[in-house]
Protein backbone atom coordinates (compact mmCIF):
# COMPACT_ATOMS: atom_id res chain seq x y z
CA UNK A 1 0.00 0.00 0.00
CA UNK A 2 2.69 2.64 0.88
CA UNK A 3 4.79 1.57 -2.62
CA UNK A 4 1.37 2.52 -4.08
CA UNK A 5 1.29 5.79 -2.44
CA UNK A 6 4.91 6.56 -3.02
CA UNK A 7 4.18 5.88 -6.63
CA UNK A 8 1.23 7.63 -7.40
CA UNK A 9 2.90 10.88 -5.44
CA UNK A 10 5.89 10.49 -7.42
CA UNK A 11 3.81 10.50 -10.31
CA UNK A 12 1.98 13.89 -9.89
CA UNK A 13 5.00 15.78 -8.63
CA UNK A 14 6.65 14.74 -12.23
CA UNK A 15 3.45 15.53 -14.23
CA UNK A 16 3.23 18.41 -12.67
CA UNK A 17 6.73 19.66 -13.16
CA UNK A 18 6.62 18.36 -17.24
CA UNK A 19 3.08 20.56 -17.49
CA UNK A 20 5.01 23.41 -15.81
CA UNK A 21 7.53 23.03 -18.05
CA UNK A 22 5.82 22.76 -20.91
CA UNK A 23 3.75 26.15 -20.19
CA UNK A 24 6.82 27.62 -19.45
CA UNK A 25 7.17 27.71 -16.01
CA UNK A 26 4.51 30.80 -13.84
CA UNK A 27 6.55 34.17 -15.15
CA UNK A 28 6.61 32.96 -18.75
CA UNK A 29 4.12 32.72 -21.66
CA UNK A 30 3.69 29.09 -23.18
CA UNK A 31 6.19 27.66 -25.57
CA UNK A 32 4.71 28.60 -29.06
CA UNK A 33 5.23 32.46 -27.94
CA UNK A 34 2.23 34.93 -26.34
CA UNK A 35 0.40 35.47 -29.34
CA UNK A 36 -2.97 33.18 -29.41
CA UNK A 37 -3.78 34.11 -33.15
CA UNK A 38 0.14 33.32 -34.11
CA UNK A 39 0.28 29.72 -31.91
CA UNK A 40 -3.22 28.74 -33.56
CA UNK A 41 -1.92 29.58 -37.14
CA UNK A 42 0.90 27.41 -36.22
CA UNK A 43 -0.46 25.18 -34.40
CA UNK A 44 -3.31 24.12 -36.64
CA UNK A 45 -2.52 25.70 -40.42
CA UNK A 46 -5.03 28.23 -40.52
CA UNK A 47 -5.53 30.52 -43.78
CA UNK A 48 -5.76 33.99 -43.97
CA UNK A 49 -9.09 33.95 -44.26
CA UNK A 50 -9.53 32.03 -40.75
CA UNK A 51 -6.91 34.11 -39.04
CA UNK A 52 -9.29 37.63 -39.75
CA UNK A 53 -12.19 35.74 -38.77
CA UNK A 54 -10.38 34.16 -35.24
CA UNK A 55 -9.01 37.70 -34.58
CA UNK A 56 -12.40 39.60 -34.75
CA UNK A 57 -13.63 37.16 -32.29
CA UNK A 58 -10.56 37.34 -30.45
CA UNK A 59 -11.56 41.34 -30.05
CA UNK A 60 -14.81 40.92 -29.65
CA UNK A 61 -14.57 38.94 -27.24
CA UNK A 62 -11.95 41.30 -25.32
CA UNK A 63 -14.59 44.43 -25.45
CA UNK A 64 -17.13 41.81 -23.78
CA UNK A 65 -14.84 40.50 -21.44
CA UNK A 66 -13.62 44.09 -20.19
CA UNK A 67 -16.98 45.24 -20.11
CA UNK A 68 -17.56 42.88 -17.40
CA UNK A 69 -14.38 43.73 -15.50
CA UNK A 70 -16.18 47.04 -15.25
CA UNK A 71 -19.56 45.59 -14.10
CA UNK A 72 -17.85 43.23 -11.57
CA UNK A 73 -15.69 46.02 -10.25
CA UNK A 74 -18.71 48.00 -9.84
CA UNK A 75 -20.59 45.19 -7.90
CA UNK A 76 -17.34 44.54 -5.52
CA UNK A 77 -17.25 48.18 -4.59
CA UNK A 78 -20.76 48.74 -3.94
CA UNK A 79 -20.47 45.10 -1.55
CA UNK A 80 -17.69 46.70 0.42
CA UNK A 81 -19.13 49.78 1.07
CA UNK A 82 -22.42 48.18 2.49
CA UNK A 83 -19.68 46.38 4.53
CA UNK A 84 -18.12 48.96 5.46
CA UNK A 85 -21.37 50.79 6.60
CA UNK A 86 -22.57 47.20 8.58
CA UNK A 87 -19.14 47.17 10.91
CA UNK A 88 -19.36 50.99 11.58
CA UNK A 89 -22.91 50.24 12.80
CA UNK A 90 -21.19 47.50 15.44
CA UNK A 91 -18.58 49.39 16.79
CA UNK A 92 -18.98 52.25 19.52
CA UNK A 93 -17.34 56.13 18.40
CA UNK A 94 -14.23 55.66 19.17
CA UNK A 95 -14.00 52.14 17.35
CA UNK A 96 -15.52 53.88 14.38
CA UNK A 97 -12.49 56.76 14.52
CA UNK A 98 -10.17 53.79 14.66
CA UNK A 99 -11.69 51.70 11.92
CA UNK A 100 -11.66 54.65 9.31
CA UNK A 101 -8.23 55.01 10.42
CA UNK A 102 -6.85 51.50 9.74
CA UNK A 103 -8.95 51.54 6.81
CA UNK A 104 -7.21 54.90 5.14
CA UNK A 105 -3.46 53.52 6.42
CA UNK A 106 -5.32 49.72 4.18
CA UNK A 107 -5.91 51.91 0.96
CA UNK A 108 -2.78 54.17 1.49
CA UNK A 109 -0.59 50.80 1.09
CA UNK A 110 -2.66 49.85 -1.78
CA UNK A 111 -2.28 52.32 -3.43
CA UNK A 112 1.38 52.96 -2.99
CA UNK A 113 1.56 48.95 -4.23
CA UNK A 114 -0.50 49.52 -7.23
CA UNK A 115 1.72 52.66 -7.91
CA UNK A 116 4.73 50.29 -7.90
CA UNK A 117 3.55 47.11 -9.70
CA UNK A 118 0.84 48.11 -12.49
CA UNK A 119 0.42 44.65 -13.43
CA UNK A 120 -2.06 44.37 -10.25
CA UNK A 121 -4.09 47.45 -10.83
CA UNK A 122 -7.64 45.93 -11.89
CA UNK A 123 -7.45 45.19 -15.48
CA UNK A 124 -3.87 43.66 -15.08
CA UNK A 125 -3.17 40.15 -14.97
CA UNK A 126 -3.98 39.99 -11.00
CA UNK A 127 -6.59 42.82 -11.06
CA UNK A 128 -6.76 44.65 -7.68
CA UNK A 129 -10.22 46.82 -7.11
CA UNK A 130 -9.73 50.51 -6.90
CA UNK A 131 -13.16 51.52 -4.93
CA UNK A 132 -13.17 55.58 -3.41
CA UNK A 133 -14.40 54.55 -0.29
Amino acid sequence: MKKVLLFALVLSLAMGTAIARQKGGPDKPPRGGNDPIERLTEQLGLNLAQVVKITAIFEDTQILRDEEKEAFQTILCEIRADSHMEILAVLTTDQQVLFDELQQKREETRKAFADSHPEHQFGGRHGMLDCEN
